[in-house]
């Protein structure tokens, strides 16, 4: 894992999301991390909270500093910018990038020529969730590996899968919301339903872990003949509930599909 100082180009969520956890892990938090000033705000707070956090003054001078490069900005916006940088061909480049494929991205990073796909959410500032890569490389699965689990695909559409998962985010958070409140609706305390849902959907994931492919299905099946979760199981299954979700991801893989499309007409 020879990387000494990491760059990123563009400093939104995801960007800060990375720094927050690269600087809370005790194995990378001494990385020298350079930061765009795309966005000044977010970068200068970074800056002035971790030691051997700087804002460059353009996104070259984040690139003449940076061994690794993450690219990460709004995927519109990315030909624009990142086609005017000068890479060198030492740069190992991660492209965070949901919607343009790798061979869209190398034409943009030439003479560069070590690129990774990667797909990190929000809560690897946590340094927890899963964080896709592909394709394989030993030094950047190491170095990730310290801010998650690192999933590596075998192929980029498996990574263009991952890319669409990640779309039930803001449904999933609804759902845990929607039964917090009705807790709250029929007589519990607010801070308490949320507590008890918060923690009561913690428990059920990690109660998952260990032999997915076996436990899952068991647990979905788990459940006694008439009892309440068999009435809200068959209540929601009855009214395409579940579909629905299917059907989401199935919009969500079809619009990043198009936009693949639209980046390389």
């Amino acid at each position: 894992m020879d990387v000494k100082t990491i760059g990123f180009v563009g400093t939104g969520v995801l960007a800060s999301s990375m720094i927050h956890g690269i600087k809370g892990s005790p194995e990378l938090s001494r990385t020298r991390v350079v930061v765009s000033p795309r966005n000044a705000d977010m970068a200068s707070d970074l800056a002035s909270r971790y030691e051997n956090v700087t804002m460059a003054r353009s996104n070259q001078d984040v690139l003449d500093a940076s061994d690794w490069v993450v690219i990460s900005v709004i995927p519109s916006v990315a030909e624009s910018v990142v086609r005017e940088l000068r890479f060198r061909p030492d740069h190992t480049v991660i492209s965070v990038l949901a919607t343009k494929r790798l061979s869209v991205v190398r034409s943009w990073i030439s003479p560069a020529e070590r690129l990774f796909r990667m797909v990190p959410m929000p809560f690897i500032s946590l340094r927890t969730g899963p964080i896709t890569l592909y394709p394989a490389d030993d030094g950047v699965e190491e170095f990730f590996g310290h801010l998650g689990r690192v999933i590596v695909m075998d192929e980029e559409p498996q990574a263009e899968l991952t890319n669409a998962i990640t779309s039930v985010t803001n449904a999933t958070y609804t759902v845990i919301k929607t039964v917090a409140e009705w807790g709250e609706k029929n007589g519990l305390p607010r801070d308490k339903s949320l507590d008890y849902t918060i923690s009561y959907f913690e428990a059920m994931l990690s109660q998952i872990s260990g032999d997915r492919s076996n436990r899952l299905p068991r647990l979905v099946e788990e459940r006694t003949p008439g009892g309440m979760n068999d009435v809200v199981m068959r209540l929601i299954a009855s009214r395409g509930g579940f579909d629905l979700w299917a059907d989401g991801l199935d919009a969500a893989i079809k619009k990043c599909r198009a936009d693949y499309c639209e980046s390389a007409e």
